[in-house]
């Protein structure tokens, strides 16, 4: 073995033809992610990560698999992404319809909030794929420097039935640096140190954690013991079901017999015909809600 027993394993990625990273961790998952997550993607399989910023790691498991595509809300990102050649569903991941949903075998995602991201976007990615019958894999991140993630990993876990794998991964740091990333409201090249930590990570290493959730019949079953309420969760259910062909036809048909139950007031050339009247719309959701930026999209 060439390399010492102390020392974190290099990331693969960079030595990938024509992959460059844009960003730098924690601005991004760490590369050992793609790593990762390239192993579990047999060839045919598709991938899709939510929340995937400049996609340094869908870049990395594209040489894995062909089959990527991003859900990325931000528009400037989208842009990045399609010119990297990447398909991207340019959307807040609460604002996806269920038939809009990207299928893949594996997902992945690191989100901006922990608390209020992960369970909702597990929900959303499980109910659509029920519908479809289409069972798959959630693979979501959690820094062992970040204390908001650490909190929420365990009971999440626990309720979900998720296992948790370590990667242990080394991308630099020193002793002492800069850790300025914003200048006149652009990015800059950043560090985090031991002397100056980023957000509380003292340089680009440490241990990242990925919570694996199987998608099938018996997550399905939780979900039925266990109901989640969340504003975003229930919207789509109510869209969903408003919407659904059954709901409209049902709707029809109670329309029709309670105006079969009026009095009949002769009006002539008035008539009520089921078919465009008791019709199910479609129209817009309104804009009484607000956009928060950074809230519907991972770190990538």
């Amino acid at each position: 073995m060439s390399r010492p027993t102390w020392v974190a394993g290099a990331s693969a990625c960079p030595s990938f033809s024509g992959f460059s990273a844009v960003d730098a961790y924690p601005i991004r998952s760490p590369l050992v992610v793609a790593d990762f997550l390239g192993a579990q993607l047999a060839p045919g399989r598709s991938f899709a990560e939510i929340g995937t910023r400049n996609g340094d790691v869908m870049s990395c498991v594209s040489h894995f698999t062909p089959r990527v595509t991003a859900i990325e809300m931000d528009p400037g990102y989208c842009a990045q992404l399609r010119q990297r050649g990447f398909g991207v569903a340019c959307s807040m991941f609460e604002d996806l319809a269920d038939a809009d949903f990207p299928v893949a075998d594996v997902y992945y995602w690191w989100p901006s909030d922990a608390g209020g991201q992960n369970e909702v976007w597990l929900w959303l990615i499980a109910r659509a794929l029920r519908k479809r019958r289409r069972e798959a894999t959630v693979y979501i991140g959690f820094d062992g420097h970040w204390s908001a993630d650490m909190k929420v990993l365990p009971p999440l876990a626990r309720k979900y039935n998720a296992t948790v794998e370590r990667l242990f991964f080394d991308e630099g740091g020193r002793v002492a640096g800069k850790a300025q990333m914003v200048t006149g409201g652009r990015e800059t090249p950043f560090e985090a140190s031991l002397a100056k930590p980023f957000y509380d990570r003292p340089g680009h290493w440490g241990v990242f954690l990925l919570a694996r959730f199987s998608i099938d019949d018996a997550f399905w079953a939780r979900m039925d013991r266990r109901p989640f309420h969340h504003p975003a969760v229930d919207g789509h259910t109510r869209r969903g079901e408003f919407f659904h062909p059954d709901t409209i036809a049902a709707r029809r048909q109670k329309l029709a017999a309670d105006l079969a139950r009026l009095p009949d007031w002769g009006l002539p050339g008035i008539r009520f015909d089921p078919a465009v009247h008791g019709r199910g719309g479609a129209g817009g959701r309104g804009g009484g809600r607000g956009r928060r930026r950074g809230k519907g999209r991972g770190r990538g």
